[in-house]
């Protein structure tokens, strides 16, 4: 099977893109703000007709030009057109400066796509102090242009164009990064793996991880080097990974750098995370809630990573009541995910949360299998007992904190959750049941009152029904799930005994297909016994052909009669697929 797999480094320094000011110079005029060509993707230009030279095709495919353009989001444009020779009378100019010293590899430049784009570019960059940087001159062909050039703490950019690449033309600018995305693939790629796991049930949340490692003689490769590309590497820059089988891309998975380092010999190790390994690093400030739906409360913490999730399924409905603690937004969206009864997936640009599939959406034939399956029996678990939290107010409000601290900001963190906070000796700029944060003119006293939650326990239980006696009990205890009424508690119980009475652990390695981590699939072995289980973790070789090696926990598929059709099974334990 032909495979083989391009990874994209986006090299850009995405504070610029916030810090930055624009200006432009007569004779370029706007049609839209001119912070929009800061955007990833800049500005769409639609097919417009103008009078430019040999521009629009006579077939209806290109719209009449709008009276007012202003506003409608094309970027800026030269006021008037190139000579016949594809020259300007004058530079045109555009300028960007900064309030804080920026860096990056190059200027990612995007112009109309229907040939709007310049015949050189001269670009100067400054320091905050006006002195000269350093000075490039470039070239290029279609809408999308990379200036590499590598340069540190620049304050100010000038870019000057000076004609267009066919006469008679309006120079049309749609975007403007500070970077650039640097593609690598073939033997620039010595090996990379992926790594996915999931928890059918969500009692963790594991991230995934991506390890590979380049090798080049250029010096662009070297750590050591000063004007290399990855000189200017960063935590959790974004890494784009698509991999090819039989000519046919499959969708991109996105990752981010997490550490990195030279082998001495030409090539660089490099691991990187997917979103949820993002989490981690990312604050959430709980608080207690009272029949929130699933969507809102996932929203909340979402908006504290500052990431998006795709919500699917019934799941956005599900009331949720309870705690969640100061802690990472990880740790909150798994206990979110646990009480909802949710299977969280990475990989992508943001995060998706759909239902646990409790049917097999797809089967994998012995045909796909290759050589090495191992399977073994894991610990029989013979109960689950859940402890339900429970919070109440008390009546009185007592004194909660007291402290002399230095005038300033500061946030205190509270040991129980709270209701009804006050201060004195200071103002309280925000505050929720498990901090609160204060600001001091002066160096003072301060003391807060407030009524504390009081938390309330007690244990949910579920058993195997009918356990032999020469079973010996082994109960696993979930003590942590504080977001959960008294009905979901048994509930969740009861989903958490189901998995463990899944006990039959398979692995093996199949040809490069569609399944995912998380997923119920239908196992065939060689001897034509099927096992059906949940997908838990996938071990993907992108460089050795995009073969995976799968874990799979599951039990037996027990069936009256079966028949193959097509790539399906029916049977009696699971009807029709």
């Amino acid at each position: 099977m032909n495979t083989w797999v391009e990874i994209a480094f986006g090299l850009y320094d995405t504070s610029a893109r916030q810090d930055s000011h624009l200006e432009f110079q007569d004779p370029l005029q706007p049609f839209a703000r001119l912070e929009d060509l800061r955007q990833e993707e800049g500005v769409s230009l639609p097919a417009v007709a103008t009078l430019e030279e040999d521009y629009f095709l006579l077939d209806g495919s290109f719209q009449p030009f709008p009276d007012d353009p202003s506003g409608s989001g094309w970027g800026v444009w030269s006021r008037e057109q190139s000579d016949e020779s594809g020259n300007f009378v004058e530079p045109l100019r555009l300028e960007s400066s900064f309030t804080a010293p920026h860096s990056s590899v190059g200027l990612t430049l995007r112009f109309d796509p229907w040939g709007g784009w310049p015949s050189r570019v001269r670009a100067r960059w400054y320091d905050l102090a006006g002195n000269l940087l350093c000075t490039g001159d470039f070239t290029g062909n279609g809408f999308q242009w990379v200036l590499e050039q590598k340069v540190e703490n620049y304050g100010r950019i000038l870019l000057e164009f000076y004609g267009t690449a066919q006469p008679g033309r309006y120079l049309k600018i749609t975007g403007l990064d500070y970077g650039a995305t640097r593609i690598l693939s073939g033997d620039a790629i010595v090996s990379a793996r992926i790594t996915r796991e999931a928890d059918p049930i969500a009692a963790r949340l594991p991230a995934g991880a991506l390890e590979f490692t380049l090798h080049s003689d250029e010096k662009a490769f070297h750590l050591l080097n000063p004007q290399g590309t990855f000189s200017l590497l960063q935590q959790s820059q974004r890494l784009e990974v698509t991999q090819w089988v039989e000519g046919k891309a499959k969708a991109p998975e996105i990752y981010y750098l997490q550490n990195w380092e030279n082998d001495g010999e030409g090539g660089i190790r490099m691991k990187a995370q997917d979103a949820v390994g993002l989490l981690d690093s990312r604050e959430f400030l709980g608080g207690i809630y009272e029949e929130m739906s699933g969507k809102a409360l996932i929203q909340e913490i979402m908006s504290a990573a500052n990431m998006e999730c795709e919500i699917s399924g019934t799941l956005a409905d599900i009331p949720l009541s309870g705690w969640l603690p100061l802690c990472s937004c990880r740790e909150a969206l798994q206990r979110t995910a646990f009480a909802l009864g949710a299977a969280v997936h990475g990989g992508g640009e943001g995060l998706q949360v759909e239902p646990i599939e409790v049917r097999p959406s797809a089967l994998i034939p012995l045909a796909r299998k290759l050589e090495g399956q191992t399977t073994r029996l894991r610990e029989t678990v013979t109960g689950v007992d859940l402890t339900l939290h429970s919070w109440r107010r008390e009546g009185e409000a007592r004194e909660l904190f007291r402290e002399t601290l230095p005038a300033g900001k500061h946030r205190i963190l509270l040991d129980k959750p709270v209701w009804g906070l006050e201060i004195s000796g200071g103002s309280l700029e925000k505050w929720g049941p498990n901090y609160a944060d204060l600001f001091l003119e002066g160096e003072g006293e301060v003391t807060l009152r407030g009524g504390e939650y009081v938390q309330g326990k007690r244990i949910v239980s579920v058993r195997v029904p009918d356990l032999p006696l020469t079973q010996a009990e082994n109960v696993l205890t979930v003590e942590d799930a504080t977001l959960m009424a008294g009905a979901q508690a048994q509930e969740v119980a009861q989903r958490v005994l189901d998995y463990y009475a899944w006990r039959y652990q398979s692995g093996f390695t199949i040809l490069p297909g569609e399944e995912e981590v998380s997923r119920m699939v239908i196992v065939q072995h060689r001897d034509g016994a099927l096992l059906k289980g949940y997908i838990e973790a996938m071990e993907i070789d992108l460089t050795g052909g995009g073969l995976a090696r799968i874990q799979i926990a599951g039990i037996p598929l027990t069936t009256i009669w079966q028949y193959r059709a097509g790539e399906c099974y029916t049977g009696e334990t699971m009807g029709v697929m």
